[in-house]
């Protein structure tokens, strides 16, 4: 019982972990939305992929207590779960692929001059950067 208890707050600091990192992408994408002539997509990225981390977050809990209740045996729920965390996964992974390509396709922009046709937002970029990385 007591490894069930730790393995529960565990989940939750890790869901909190990552739910801050997204509202992060989501302030740094929402605020910077034009601050980034190189390549816009990289203020999409951070925008959309911050908002998708957090609705399949809480989507994803609010699911499967509802798995949870309807089936009470764990070979029961496998297929559903399965499902639920393959369709997150897709979601995020796509998500992953189209940051990458905006920010591996404008490498070095310009962070200085904000009349530069290669001038991007320099802590966008580089959050984006680090996100697709890790």
């Amino acid at each position: 019982m007591a490894r069930e208890g730790s393995l529960l707050i565990g989940t939750a600091i890790s869901l909190l972990c990552i739910n801050m990192l997204a509202i992060a992408m989501i302030i740094l994408g929402a605020g910077n939305l034009t601050a980034c002539r190189v390549a816009p997509g990289i203020t999409v990225y951070l925008l959309g992929a911050g908002v998708t981390v957090v609705a399949t977050s809480f989507l994803g809990i609010g699911v499967q207590r509802r798995i949870n209740k309807r089936f009470s045996l764990a070979l029961e729920r496998r297929w559903y779960n399965l499902t639920l965390n393959f369709s997150t996964l897709t979601v995020n992974f796509a998500w992953s692929v189209a940051g990458g390509y905006w920010v591996f396709t404008s490498m070095v922009p310009n962070f200085t001059d904000p009349s530069s046709p290669r001038f991007c937002d320099k802590d966008s970029y580089f959050l984006a950067l680090w996100t697709t990385v890790s």
